[in-house]
């Protein structure tokens, strides 16, 4: 198995916004309880942003691996009002953070108004 062959710290590993939940989920597991991930980019990866209200950015997060750091890059989409998108970010965070993720420091989120109104 590749996992096995991976040195035990990985500096990053980068999800693009068109994987899916469970394909997340599984790569974050197969990298197993001994491995430490410096940080996890969501969103960043030439694909774009991940939308705010696609769904699935802040689920999948249960993982064996230890992981310090979470960056995710979410675009709001034109026409969601402040509040709500508020509400999204509150509920996400509050389901990644009951995760339970080994290591965790650090979640920053950056939310991209691509539609500049």
């Amino acid at each position: 198995m590749l996992a096995e062959k991976m040195p035990r710290e990985v500096e990053s590993v980068e999800f693009g916004r068109n994987v899916s939940v469970e394909d997340r989920s599984d790569a974050l597991e197969a990298l197993g309880a001994e491995r430490e991930v410096g940080t996890v980019d969501v969103g960043r990866c030439g694909e774009g942003a991940v939308s705010l209200t696609q769904g699935g950015a802040f689920d999948g997060w249960g993982s064996d691996a230890s992981v310090r750091n979470i960056d995710m890059y979410l675009s709001v989409p034109q026409g969601l009002a402040h509040a709500d998108a508020a509400e999204l970010v509150r509920d996400g965070l509050s389901s990644l953070l009951s995760a339970g993720l080994r290591g965790l420091r650090v979640v920053k989120l950056r939310l991209l108004d691509v539609y500049h109104d």
